[in-house]
């Protein structure tokens, strides 16, 4: 089984926000990033981007993206992911390679629950 490591612990969020950053600078040589959207206000959609740097995010590049559109809830809840051969371009493994999962778009008057990890 693979390792898994904490991208973003499980939160709500009702607005644009930055998770913290991990370090991927010397990950393995094959990886897979998973996003749960655990919850989401129905009828409203959210968007979520994995977003890599070299520079402590004075500069980022954008990753992956998906959007969901709600309702999202406790009867079922979407997961996401992606490898290292759908995105090589991840700078996995760069010197000072950090990442972070960003929730970059979300309607008004909603509440997203989401989560991600790296295996």
């Amino acid at each position: 089984m693979a390792t898994r490591t904490t991208v973003q612990a499980l939160v709500t969020k009702t607005a644009a926000f930055d998770g913290a950053s991990l370090a991927i600078d010397t990950n393995a040589t094959d990886w897979t990033l998973f996003l749960r959207v655990a919850k989401l206000t129905a009828g409203k959609k959210a968007r979520f981007s994995f977003q890599d740097s070299v520079n402590a995010f004075t500069a980022n590049i954008a990753g992956p993206s998906f959007s969901v559109k709600g309702e999202v809830g406790t009867d079922y809840d979407r997961i996401f992911s992606v490898q290292k051969k759908d995105f090589p371009s991840l700078r996995f493994n760069a010197t000072s390679a950090v990442l972070r999962l960003s929730l970059t778009e979300i309607d008004a008057s909603s509440s997203v629950d989401y989560e991600a990890w790296l295996e």
